[in-house]
């Protein structure tokens, strides 16, 4: 709530409303609802997550409508980029779905080969198991430029990449107790391959890594704010 003349007098109000939200649905969930003022609501949003150590944060990208969720929201970027534990995500919906038709049945994972990758296939592991669902993993290899030469595109070039990748994934399955996983490997934008591949496989969650690091800082990855944007279905990125 913005702070400003008026705050305290709109806090009642907010609070009755913020009740309300959703009570049919969430009657059988304990439930916290908070309500605090402030002007910076991604600020409030992780300060409060501090002080709770929630295991993820649950929020909207931005809205409903094809363009609108291209985009992050700033509250959601700045969230997204501070919050070192896991962020739920999914577009801004106009109404709620029915709670007994919401289900997790496919989960597909973005695998890269950084320092998180590990952190992350476990994250999907978990879950999978937890859910008792099918889990198909995906990597992206970057389409070459325009100007690699075309006798480097042959079939026997672009099997060996996706042959090293599948092998490097195979490794890290190593450190996790699954059996029944799909590996898929597609070639061009990791954002695209995702979200297509999420869409062939009628996932109902994509898990990602999140973070990039350089040095001592960390900031939020081009290709996770894509793969965020461009998903058909809630993202959790770790």
């Amino acid at each position: 709530m913005p702070a400003n003349t008026l705050a305290e007098e709109l806090e009642p109000k907010r609070r009755v409303q913020l009740e309300s939200f959703l009570s049919d649905e969430l009657k059988y969930i304990h439930t916290k609802r908070i309500c605090v003022i402030g002007d910076d609501p991604a600020t409030l949003i992780l300060e409060t997550a501090r002080k709770w150590q929630p295991d993820w944060v649950m929020m909207p990208t931005h809205g409903p409508g094809f363009y609108r969720r291209l985009l992050l929201g700033s509250v959601t970027a700045k969230v997204l980029h501070d919050w070192d534990r896991p962020v739920w995500t999914d577009v801004h919906a106009g109404s709620a779905p029915v709670l007994e038709k919401i289900s997790v049945g496919k989960i597909v994972c973005a695998i890269d080969f950084d320092a998180n990758a590990p952190c992350v296939l476990s994250w999907a592991a978990f879950l999978a198991q937890d859910y008792g669902v099918d889990l198909a993993l995906v990597h992206a290899i970057p389409a070459p430029e325009a100007s690699v030469p075309v006798r480097y595109l042959d079939e026997e070039y672009t099997a060996a990449l996706a042959a090293e990748s599948r092998r490097r994934i195979e490794a890290l399955l190593q450190s996790v107790p699954l059996t029944n996983v799909k590996i898929l490997i597609e070639f061009g934008r990791p954002a695209g391959a995702v979200s297509k591949v999420a869409r062939e496989f009628g996932a109902d969650l994509a898990i990602i890594g999140r973070h990039s690091k350089t040095g001592l800082a960390a900031h939020l990855h081009q290709n996770a704010y894509s793969i965020i944007c461009e998903s058909p279905c809630p993202v959790l990125s770790i």
